[in-house]
């Protein structure tokens, strides 16, 4: 009898697994594209440690005062001691041990990547396959993630009319122009501009943290640097480092606030 895939999402019924193999082709192929993501990006860590990289060629993408990646955060990352490392390290390690290879010392993320590629096959055949793939899946994720190699989440779901009649509302997900602060729908298509925003927090619940320039807000929506401190200080905005203020906190009471 066929085995099941044992790496199916659970709850759902599993696929078959592919003739000698614990996982199915399409679980495979998740393996590999880690794998691949991994020995592609892994080189870029290291350019990006260097203060004021930010891996996209010194480019502001996304939202105003946007910043570079915390430095620290990508060198813990290739750092032989943290998670990320130990996680390629150690499968490696095994691999080359059940499979009898030349001892191999000192290895890195990428080396380590580029060895279970090979294997890939290998690994896929061996009962622990589930918890190789969800470590070295995990690693992927979060090199992506240092790498800026990832989608920004949603700032919230579309309150616009259902254009497809599925249900009263879109619901699709919000997400920034590059390079504005302008806000467009990828469901629907719906934009808003720079000026909607405050009007949108009415029905949108932000599902994440924006941190904008004080004197960007300031201008930006004619509050009055003393007024911004005042907010602050009485907790209606956050502050972060930097001189950097929630502009939806800002929003919230820009919209609240009788402007003059």
């Amino acid at each position: 009898m066929t085995p099941t895939c044992i790496h199916s999402r659970h709850g759902e019924e599993p696929p078959l697994a592919d003739d000698g193999l614990m996982l199915c082709r399409h679980c495979l192929g998740r393996l590999n594209r880690a794998l691949s993501d991994i020995v592609t990006l892994w080189p870029l860590l290291d350019e990006m440690i260097t203060p004021g990289n930010n891996g996209n060629g010194g480019g502001a993408s996304g939202k105003p005062g946007s910043r570079p990646p915390c430095d620290l955060d990508v060198a813990d990352i290739t750092d032989p001691r943290s998670t990320t490392s130990q996680q390629l390290t150690s499968w490696a390690a095994l691999v080359i041990e059940e499979r009898q290879l030349s001892q191999r010392t000192s290895l890195d993320g990428e080396q380590a990547a580029r060895l279970l590629t090979v294997h890939a096959e290998w690994l896929a055949a061996q009962p622990f396959v589930d918890e190789a793939m969800s470590e070295i899946g995990d690693a992927a994720y979060r090199i992506r993630r240092a790498c800026k190699d990832l989608p920004e989440p949603p700032l919230g779901k579309c309150p616009d009319i259902d254009p497809h009649g599925e249900r009263d509302r879109c619901g699709g997900p919000l997400r920034w122009i590059d390079g504005s602060t302008a806000v467009a729908c990828t469901r629907c298509g719906s934009t808003w501009a720079e000026a909607d925003l405050p009007h949108i927090l009415r029905v949108v619940s932000p599902d994440r943290r924006f941190p904008v320039p004080r004197a960007w807000a300031s201008v930006t929506y004619n509050v009055a640097p003393a007024t911004l401190r005042q907010w602050i200080r009485r907790g209606h905005v956050r502050s972060y480092s930097d001189e950097q203020v929630e502009l939806f906190d800002v929003l919230a009471r820009v919209t609240d606030t009788p402007m003059s």
